[in-house]
């Protein structure tokens, strides 16, 4: 079907900016997604001709999954050219993280990310190949470049729902945040306790995640002149996980070692259902 002859209906995202009538356009009968494929266009009249031979990918509407893949990009994502957006997450911690950010990208956009290993650091680097994707997400809020050139923070779009802002904090959560055990001593007797501490150096992004946090009932704190967001208290971790989730074992397997242990401290706090990591 011609670009020209498309009826976009209101369900679906507009075009991304970089559409040209050589393209071809389509719905997903399953998804309801947006697509666009490119096979019929001239190769010279791309910005890039050598390098981005466009490829048959979906345009999601918005929805959770496509927040929490914001969060992510906006945690520990950047896009620094025109055909390719990367996700950089620890090789070890985060290796079956990688797996689940892959599937992510593959459920979204219909593309399989490539993810290679850097020789100087234990890191993995997921690698999303489209200039169409790329074009999209800029034109979603994600900024090109240096992200923290400007002012890093939420989408609009993302902060017009509730459940959009729960999945885009549990993106940035599971890229830039932790738990943590702390242990001191009273009196000779040893207590543990569980932490929670999100980082990032956008002052305007630590102030939208901890309003969410807010929003949700939990408390939060940012010290002075400190880029963390942090909850104290057991409880409080708790409830984040239980509203919030996680899609990293890293987050998860630090709460689940300390409710294992005999402190005694998640006695009274219940279970927790963790999202299934795939």
């Amino acid at each position: 079907m011609p670009a020209s002859a498309v009826n976009f209906s209101s369900n679906v995202l507009s075009p991304p900016p970089t559409f040209r009538r050589r393209d071809f356009v389509y719905k997903d009968c399953l998804s309801g997604n947006l697509c666009i494929y490119n096979k019929g266009m001239e190769v010279s009249l791309l910005k890039h001709p050598k390098k981005s031979h466009r490829k048959k990918v979906l345009l999601p509407k918005h929805s959770p999954e496509l927040a929490e893949f914001f969060g992510i990009m906006l945690g520990d994502g950047g896009i620094n050219n025109d055909w390719q957006a990367t996700i950089t997450v620890n090789a070890l911690a985060d290796k079956n993280y990688a797996n689940y950010i892959v599937g992510l990208c593959v459920s979204l956009f219909g593309v399989t990310p490539a993810i290679r290993k850097r020789k100087d650091k234990q890191a993995l680097v997921i690698a999303l190949a489209s200039t169409s994707v790329v074009d999209f997400l800029v034109a979603q809020g994600l900024p090109r470049g240096n992200k923290l050139a400007g002012v890093l923070q939420i989408p609009k779009w993302i902060l017009a729902k509730s459940e959009y802002k729960r999945a885009c904090v549990r993106g940035l959560v599971d890229t830039d945040g932790c738990l943590y055990i702390h242990k001191h001593r009273v009196s000779g007797k040893e207590y543990k306790n569980i932490g929670f501490c999100f980082t990032n150096y956008s002052l305007a992004l630590i102030g939208q995640v901890a309003a969410i946090l807010e929003e949700n009932g939990i408390k939060a704190s940012i010290p002075k002149q400190e880029r963390n967001v942090y909850l104290y208290r057991a409880e409080s971790v708790k409830k984040y996980l239980r509203i919030f989730g996680s899609s990293n074992e890293r987050i998860t397997s630090v709460y689940k070692k300390l409710e294992a242990s005999d402190s005694g401290l998640f006695h009274h706090l219940g279970k927790v259902a963790y999202r299934k990591v795939s």
